[in-house]
């Protein structure tokens, strides 16, 4: 099996996986007001992480500060695209760090 094979695997969640349900998360409105840094770890680079962070900028408006780690079975130029899509929804007031790997 490939690495990249190998990815897609493990970055795909098995059936009835719990970041499914419930399935409202995505339009559910949280007040993450007094959040003002965020570190997240142990990255895959999967769709559920992209949209739980795009949520995560919308619920919490006073973030300044974001650091993510990738986990090391992520290859580099995946975690740098994966960051790119992070820093597109991100505001121009958020500090990102990364890509790091752990």
């Amino acid at each position: 099996m490939s690495a990249s094979s190998f990815l897609k695997i493990a970055s795909a969640c098995p059936s009835g996986c719990v970041c499914d349900q419930p399935s409202n998360w995505k339009t559910e409105d949280l007040e993450l007001n007094r959040l003002q840094e965020v570190e997240i770890h142990k990255l895959r680079g999967t769709e559920h992480e992209a949209a739980l962070i795009k949520r995560l900028f919308d619920w919490a408006t006073m973030v300044k500060k974001m650091r993510v780690t990738f986990h090391r079975s992520v290859n580099e130029s995946k975690a740098k695209e994966f960051f790119q899509t992070l820093q597109s929804f991100s505001r121009q007031e958020i500090c990102m760090k990364g890509p790091r790997f752990a």
